[in-house]
């Protein structure tokens, strides 16, 4: 049998891979965890239902947006001689959607919220004299809610109730915690009036405890009002939906339960004197906005009005000036035609001497419509006159030498 050192085989173990083609170039398929940036490179791993690969990648990624994400990695595989581990060294990584469990948490969050479990939350008290701390004994947890307690000095009572946040052991841990709290608060002369779920920042796997189905259930069940303070103010669990509020972070649930402290007279004074003059304050600004914008409404309606009146002046102006260019043009033409007519009325012709001849009704234009012997009626001025014609002189010479050949009936001069 050959014996072998630990370098030896890990360099056999890499070299082997190494020499693996398949391994040189592949696309794996997972839910992204365990993200965060380490200088200039990217630490995370891929998972599914049953393995879990670790990852890295030489660069900085946004390890937000892939974090709980379905992702697809492009690289190879290797093995680090040192560490004795296998990681998967990406030059390519895509989110490609919603991970399995990003889907079955959204299906929970249906399914318990179809069945009321986000209805039947107890109310914040009006006054919290005694607050359960519902955390590990471990981190700093404890420490900031204290610290943020002692601070505020107001006197409120707080037990801790020890639990294990992580793990495969802090969903049953959490559960007791509430159940305990709730049971032993009925034996308490001095009830505790909230409990404060509390547990630090850390990757979705740290905080997957707090969106499990029995223990969102235990937080709705609870008779006590129950605030939850689950990671970061950027951390979201099913138990912030099912608690009576919810904080960012342990701190701000400490501020949060110190606030909620009896109100003293005093108070009560000081906050209606600052809500009077905010109300006040908020009419006095309302009241100068309304009365700008009404002198500048009538501004502008003033000003557009005055451009209307300017326009209508033009405009009848323009039609008075062609209404009169008009009349002068008609009135013009009535003279000219009043002219000619007055030129031509019989009366003005008569007043010149001139007469107008009829026989039997019929207007004689010419001395060749009569002859010797026919009654005819002479209008002239101021009468008309019947007479007979004695003869008939006429000034064309064909008729005249038709007469002197001694034609019967013909004209006599």
């Amino acid at each position: 049998m050959k014996t072998f050192s630990v370098s030896q085989i890990n360099h056999f173990v890499k070299n082997v891979f190494e020499d693996e083609f398949v391994l040189s170039n592949i696309c794996v398929v997972g839910d992204a965890c365990e993200c965060k940036c380490i200088g200039e490179s990217t630490y995370f791993s891929i998972k599914d239902a049953e393995s879990i690969l670790s990852c890295i990648y030489f660069g900085k990624l946004d390890v937000q947006s892939i974090e709980g994400k379905k992702i697809q990695a492009v690289g190879r595989v290797s093995f680090y001689p040192k560490s004795g581990k296998v990681s998967f060294v990406c030059r390519k990584v895509d989110a490609s959607g919603q991970s399995d469990k990003e889907r079955q948490l959204q299906e929970l969050k249906a399914r318990l919220s179809s069945q009321g479990c986000f209805d039947r939350v107890v109310p914040m008290p009006s006054s919290i004299k005694k607050v359960a701390l519902v955390t590990s004994l471990e981190g700093a947890v404890i420490h900031d809610f204290l610290r943020v307690a002692e601070e505020k000095n107001d006197g409120v009572d707080i037990c801790i109730v020890p639990v294990r946040v992580q793990g495969e052991e802090s969903v049953a841990s959490l559960i007791h915690a509430l159940r305990d709290v709730n049971q032993y608060n009925l034996t308490l002369t001095k009830p505790i009036d909230c409990i404060v779920l509390a547990r630090g920042g850390g990757s979705e796997s740290d905080l997957s405890a707090f969106d499990d189905e029995q223990l969102v259930r235990a937080v709705a069940a609870s008779k006590i009002a129950v605030v939850s303070a689950v990671g970061h103010e950027s951390d979201h669990t099913l138990c912030d939906l099912a608690a009576s509020a919810r904080a960012g972070t342990p701190s701000i649930a400490a501020q949060m339960v110190m606030e909620q402290k009896s109100i003293k007279p005093d108070r009560i004074k000081t906050t209606l004197a600052a809500l009077r003059y905010g109300l006040t304050r908020a009419y006095d600004l309302q009241r100068q906005r309304v009365a700008v914008h009404t002198g500048n409404m009538l501004y502008h309606t003033h000003r557009q009005m005055g451009r209307l009146e300017n326009k209508v002046k033009s405009t009848l102006a323009g039609l008075n000036a062609r209404v009169t260019e008009c009349v002068q043009v008609a009135t013009q033409r009535c003279v000219s035609v009043v002219a000619r007519l007055d030129g031509v009325n019989p009366s003005k012709l008569f007043l010149q001497g001139y007469a107008k001849v009829q026989k039997g009704g019929v207007e004689v234009s010419s001395a060749t419509q009569l002859k010797t012997g026919d009654d005819i009626v002479i209008f002239m001025h101021k009468g008309q006159v019947e007479a007979s014609v004695q003869s008939v002189k006429t000034n064309d010479p064909s008729l005249q030498n038709t007469k002197s050949q001694g034609g019967q009936g013909g004209y006599q001069s």
